[in-house]
C-alpha cells in the first residue's frame, strides 16, 4: 500500500511537471514573437521577421489582451505606459524607445473589455539615442534582444534579432 502511494504521488508529481513546463513554454510561440500572460492579460512583442540589414527599417509590435472575461484596467503613474528596449548579446541595454522622450506627469490609464486588445506600433531606423550628447548614431551590426514592457505591470520574454 505505501509503495502504490509514493507511486502514485510521483505520477502526479510529474504530470504537474509537464504541465507546467508546457505553460512556461508556451511564452515564446514562434521566432518573431515572444509573449508573457499574467493575471488573465497577455502582453506580446512581435516583429515580422528576425535578421535584418543594417539601417533597414524594424516593424515591431506591442499588444496587450484582456483574457478574463471580466473588463480589466491598467493604471499608471504618468503617460509612460509601455517601453521597448533593446539590449546587446550580454544582455546589456543599448536603448530604449522612452529614451528621448517626455511624458505628462498625470495618471492614465487602459481599459480593456472582455476579449480586447491594445495594439503600439513602431518603425524604428535603428538609430540609437545617445542621452549625454543628444545625438543619434546607427547601431552597429550585431546580435541584439528586445523586450516589450507594459509600465508596472509585464515584461515580455526577450526576441532575439541579427542585424548584419
Amino acid at each position: 500500500m505505501r509503495m502504490e502511494l509514493i507511486a502514485g504521488s510521483l505520477m502526479v508529481i510529474c504530470v504537474m511537471g509537464i504541465f507546467l513546463y508546457q505553460k512556461s513554454s508556451s511564452e515564446a510561440t514562434e521566432e518573431n514573437t515572444a509573449n508573457v500572460v499574467e493575471n488573465g492579460a497577455k502582453f506580446t512583442i512581435s516583429l515580422d521577421k528576425t535578421e535584418f540589414n543594417q539601417g533597414e527599417n524594424i516593424d515591431i509590435k506591442l499588444v496587450t489582451q484582456n483574457l478574463r472575461e471580466e473588463n480589466v484596467n491598467f493604471t499608471f503613474s504618468s503617460g509612460y505606459q509601455i517601453d521597448l528596449v533593446v539590449y546587446n548579446e550580454n544582455f546589456e541595454v543599448v536603448c530604449a524607445w522612452s529614451d528621448d522622450r517626455g511624458f505628462i506627469e498625470a495618471f492614465t490609464s487602459l481599459s480593456l473589455g472582455p476579449g480586447e486588445s491594445h495594439n503600439w506600433g513602431w518603425n524604428w531606423n535603428q538609430m540609437v539615442y545617445d542621452r549625454p550628447t543628444g545625438e543619434y548614431s546607427p547601431i552597429v551590426p550585431g546580435t541584439y534582444h528586445l523586450r516589450g514592457i507594459l509600465i508596472g505591470y509585464m515584461e515580455t520574454p526577450f526576441l532575439r534579432i541579427t542585424i548584419s
